[in-house]
């Protein structure tokens, strides 16, 4: 229900002639070069070159004339061979129209004219957070030639490219500058669509409300905003703590409460959130079951519907299916700031003009999953410049929808947003996303739940409970991971309950950590693996290690100790291991050797007694 919509502008070229009327392709041979420079104070220099050659006898140009909407236009400037041209400038409320009358008619067949046009976009370049972003449609109304260039030059204080679309014909720098070279007839009327930076940075602060009704008290969760393969959580508090935070089969990050009869519970939660262009490595891919869960149909994603299928079947790839849901629904602004209730993918396809993002969503996985593609949906946050699509800050927290469908080539859950691109007239948001998109909550084995943080309400909050803002690029310091061992309260198995407990103090998630196990004086089960790897421990929460200890030898005893070894750190639990033998051995020898003294006393002392007698006589 949010997009984001900077720097974009039309731009529509007419050449005049004053013969009788043909299309400009017939008329005229055109090549031109188009040069954007990008300046740190927002602003884009154009320079158009352009080589014009009659193609008629009869044909002669005498002016170039340029529309450009949705931009403020400064600095023009002309000129051809003969000279400078003073450009005629109509300004309308939301177009800019340049004439340049040509200082020379152009007349005859095979007779050229080279002349240039400059000026200024003013503001066109945004700074969002740590990222400058920029949207360029192509030139429209001339034939394009794979001779016609489009060249963007980029400060290199700007940052490494995020992403940019088309894919770039040619690059090249010097001390100040990096130079991109486009084909014009690759860019199929498509916009020029770029980032630099590293990366995005979104500071948060979101609460929770929770309420049990009952008497008796309850267990319940909250989703905080979890990893992705394109985003990394930072979550610098958690106010109150919960009993654990644990990863569902889809990827999110579950805390845990427990409530007692009729306690409200009002859940603090602050941090950061890094977006990246690229997926990135620290996140693991998710296993088969979870790909084959993602196939099948929901109370929003009517995969079996007749309709569906066959409309599935027609498309087949993810490409064509993400045309087709651009191409066929119509954005209805009016629903976003009214309560909707959400009609899912089959309400879509049958009230075309009645969609928004869900709506968008819906359809999308309905349709990849009847043809085969595992698919799923995104909640969160997406950050734009348009008020007319922002609704958040409102009471009920209206948030973004988008869908990510499973790429298997890249082996990737790969986010695209057909919202977005109905929305901003042609930004292409399938070849390649944004660093605008915050994901809170992943919906593939459920359409509806869990729920993304805004909507957990208890009837009487009447403030946001969502707070975004671009945030600063800081260093992360994650902190050592804390283990502790215990042992149950089993008396008679008391080795078979020992546990470790491993504990991620936060901020952020612990991923593949390799644990090696060792013992003295005792040993491990024959069930139980001495070399394990946990995949992840999100921060602030733990996992548990049930570890399997054999029974020591009947006459082991002494100090034993079980250690594990992970993350260059070493944790061990010493304990005291008393012989089952050794007791009751000792205390038959001691009953032996002091019947021995007893035995040889009765023997002894009698004769013993005599002989002092007979000494004393």
């Amino acid at each position: 229900m949010r997009r984001f919509l900077t720097g974009f502008f039309l731009i529509t070229v007419f050449f005049f002639s004053c013969s009788h009327p043909v299309s400009a392709s017939e008329e005229f041979e055109i090549q031109s070069e188009t040069t954007y420079r990008l300046e740190e104070d927002g602003n884009i220099s154009v320079l158009q070159e352009v080589s014009l050659t009659n193609k008629l006898p009869d044909v002669y140009s005498t002016e170039y004339s340029l529309k450009i909407e949705g931009a403020k236009i400064g600095k023009i400037e002309a000129a051809d061979e003969k000279g400078k041209i003073v450009p005629e400038v109509f300004r309308k409320e939301n177009e800019v129209e340049i004439k340049a009358k040509f200082n020379e008619a152009v007349v005859g067949e095979g007779k050229k004219i080279n002349f240039s046009l400059s000026y200024q976009l003013l503001n066109a370049v945004v700074k969002n957070g740590q990222v400058w972003e920029i949207n360029l449609p192509a030139v429209s109304g001339v034939k394009k030639s794979s001779q016609d260039k489009i060249i963007l030059v980029i400060p290199k204080s700007f940052g490494p490219i995020a992403y940019l679309v088309p894919p770039i014909f040619e690059a090249r720098s010097d001390t100040d500058y990096r130079y991109y070279e486009f084909n014009q007839a690759d860019l199929d009327s498509r916009s020029i669509s770029a980032a630099f930076g590293e990366f995005q940075v979104f500071d948060f602060n979101l609460t929770y409300h929770l309420y049990n009704p009952l008497k008796t008290p309850v267990k319940s969760s909250i989703a905080i905003p979890p990893d992705t393969s394109f985003q990394k959580v930072y979550l610098e508090k958690i106010e109150p703590l919960p009993e654990n935070i644990v990863s569902d089969q889809d990827g999110n990050w579950l805390a845990g409460y427990r409530l007692e009869g009729g306690e409200k519970l009002n859940i603090s939660i602050s941090g950061s959130t890094r977006i990246f262009s690229q997926p990135q490595g620290f996140f693991n891919h998710p296993n088969e079951e979870t790909i084959r869960g993602n196939l099948l149909p929901d109370d929003f994603w009517e995969s079996e519907n007749d309709k569906i299928v066959t409309l599935a079947q027609s498309l087949k790839s993810p490409e064509k299916i993400y045309r087709f849901v651009v191409d066929y629904l119509e954005y209805d602004y009016s629903k976003i700031r009214k309560e909707v209730q959400r009609g899912g993918a089959l309400f879509a396809l049958e009230n075309q003009g009645n969609a928004i993002c869900t709506e968008f969503t819906d359809l999308f996985i309905a349709l990849c999953r009847a043809a085969g593609i595992p698919a799923r949906e995104i909640n969160g946050f997406a950050y734009t410049s348009n008020n007319q699509l922002n609704p958040l800050g409102l009471v009920s927290d209206i948030l973004h929808s988008w869908p990510e469908y499973w790429d298997e080539k890249e082996k990737i859950w790969q986010p695209v947003d057909p919202t977005w691109e109905k929305t901003t007239g042609g930004r292409d948001y399938f070849k390649k996303f944004d660093l605008n998109h915050f994901a809170f909550v992943i919906h593939g084995t459920d359409s509806q739940k869990p729920l993304p943080a805004g909507a957990y309400k208890t009837g009487t909050e009447a403030k946001n409970d969502i707070e975004i803002r671009f945030g600063e690029q800081q260093p992360i310091k994650s902190k050592e991971i804390g283990a502790i061992f215990s042992f149950g309260k089993n008396p008679f198995d008391k080795l078979n309950s020992l546990k470790m407990v491993i504990t991620n103090p936060g901020p952020t998630a612990t991923y593949n950590l390799s644990l090696k196990f060792k013992s003295n004086l005792v040993e491990f089960d024959s069930r139980f693996v001495d070399e394990q790897i946990i995949e992840l421990i999100p921060p602030f929460g733990h996992i548990e290690i049930p570890i399997k200890l054999n029974q020591p030898s009947l006459i082991k005893f002494g100090k034993a100790n079980v250690s594990a070894i992970g993350n260059d750190q070493e944790f061990s639990h010493s304990f005291k291991i008393e012989s089952l033998v050794w007791p009751p051995i000792s205390f038959v020898l001691a009953g032996i050797v002091l019947g021995i003294i007893v035995i040889f006393g009765a023997i002894n002392f009698p004769a013993f007694f005599k002989n002092k007698k007979n000494e004393l006589k």
